[in-house]
This record gives C-alpha cells, structure tokens and sequence, in this order.
C-alpha cells in the first residue's frame, strides 16, 4: 500500500478516535443491574460536531507538535544527525556505483523485485494501520491518546517529506536508475519518504512501548533504508535525512503525549555521555 494511503487512512481513522464515549440510559432502561451504559456505533455519533471537535484537536495537537520540534531535542537530535548525512554525502557516488553500471544504464547487485514490493510497499503499511487503528478501538483511554497523537504526527512527518522533496536543489536528485531517463536525473529522492515513515513509526512506539518494540522495529527500518539504496531509489545520505526527520517528529510528538498524559515525575529524551557519544536517557523521579 503506497504511503499517501497509508497516510489518508490513518487521518480519517482519527475522526472517529473520539468515538468511544457512551450514552446515559435511564435506570429502568438499563439491560443489566451493574451497568446504565451503551456504546454507540461510531457512523452514528459522527456528527458535525464530533468533526468540527475532531479538527479542533487535531490543530491543537499540530500546534503542539511543532512546538516540540524547535528544541533542544531537535538540535541535540541534528548535531547526531548532520555528520552522517555529510558524510553520506561524500560516499553517495562510490555506493551508488556498486549497484549501478553507468556505460550500460543498468542497475546491478539487485535484490529481488517482490522483496522490495513485499517489505516496503506492502507489509510495512500493515503494523501502522494497526496501531493507527487503535486510537479507534482500544478501550483504555491514555492508549487511545497515544495513537491519536501518533497519527497526527504521522500526517506531519508525511506532509514535511512532502514539501522538502519539492526544493530543486542536487541533494534532492535521485540515483541513476534503468527505469529513469539516463541523460537526466530525476528529483523528488531527499529525504526518503519510507524511511521517514519507519523511523517515525520506531521512535514513536520505541518511547512507548520501550525496547522490547524498538529493536526489532529498528532492524526492520534498518532493512526499509538498506533495499532504498540498493534498488537505487535513494543516496545513503537521502537516508540519513528521513531518518533525522523520523527522529525529530517521533520525539516532538511523543513528548506532547508525554507531557499531557504521562505522571509528570518520567522524563525521557536524549543524552550523551562524556565521550559525545548519542543515546536515550530515561529519568524518574520517586
């Protein structure tokens, strides 16, 4: 599933995120003793007011959003991140001739087609969904919250890509590929949008959910950014900057979960130790 329909639908399943509230019966209408409650089909409390609030929030979760993301996180995040992408840079040429033969106009060294398509254009789509999903159907509330700023954020991280992949700049130029014109390259390729996608995914959830859902979410972004460069659809560097931005907007966005509905003694973020070397640091307070 492309990811402009991965994005489409997790939005529109955030309209009806707000639908699990419940209509009072009268005592003598209740079914059960222990219970004066029912729940409402979501199609039927989707009104235009729950919309009109949905939206609200949705601003007000944007606008928080990006308030997170000129920080000293993101800059703590930058300063890992830039000598990467430099150093991605100047190594572009020399991995990218390794699967590309420039006098034939062929690539070369390549993975299986339906690899690709499987991993990155199919399965990846699949554990988003589902938890973009949740903020829909879970019945605890705060898991509900989590997912309904995951998927803000995911909207973000999608539009942002987006909007940089615009600039005509030759950082932006994509590798040569025998199914692009070989006189001429094409742009559109900084950042990756895939990885973007996955390293927000993985940072969001990683926060959440801790290590037991980051590392094997880690190694299978590490998989989505490896057949990136391999099938030449993206430079190591162009890599380098989804994956900063996946970092940036993973952290801006849990941070205002974690700051709204978190206990206010857990704090989370990034460090580095006396050696500038980069890692996460969780502090809590008893």
């Amino acid at each position: 599933m492309k990811l402009r329909a991965l994005t489409l639908i997790m939005l529109v399943s955030a309209v009806f995120y707000s639908n699990a509230e419940t209509v009072k019966r009268r005592p003598h209408q209740a079914r059960h003793p222990r219970t004066t409650e029912r729940k409402l089909s979501p199609l039927k409390i989707l009104t235009p007011k729950k919309v009109r609030g949905f939206i609200r929030k949705a601003l007000v979760d944007s606008h928080d959003i990006w308030s997170k993301v000129f920080t000293l996180q993101t800059m703590k995040t930058l300063t890992a991140v830039v000598p990467f992408y430099l150093i991605g840079r100047k190594a572009d040429p020399a991995v990218h001739r390794q699967f590309y033969d420039a006098v034939n106009h062929k690539n070369k060294n390549q993975p299986p087609k339906w690899l690709k398509t499987l991993l990155i254009d199919e399965v990846m789509a699949i554990p988003i969904i589902l938890y973009g999903m949740s903020g829909w159907t879970s019945k605890d509330r705060v898991e509900r919250r989590a997912a309904q700023l995951f998927v803000t954020g995911l909207g973000w991280a999608w539009s942002t890509k987006v909007i940089v992949k615009k600039l005509k700049a030759d950082s932006n130029l994509r590798p040569w590929h025998e199914e692009f014109d070989r006189h001429e390259q094409a742009h559109g390729g900084n950042p990756s949008g895939h990885t973007t996608m996955a390293v927000y995914f993985v940072t969001y959830l990683g926060l959440h959910r801790g290590v037991k859902y980051a590392v094997p979410l880690s190694l299978y972004a590490g998989l989505i950014a490896g057949l990136s460069v391999v099938s030449n659809h993206h430079y190591l560097s162009q890599i380098v900057a989804g994956a900063g931005l996946g970092v940036i907007l993973g952290f801006a966005s849990y941070s205002v979960f974690e700051e709204k509905h978190l206990p206010k003694n857990l704090e989370i973020g990034l460090a580095s130790d006396y050696k500038g070397r980069l890692g996460v640091q969780v502090a809590y307070n008893f």
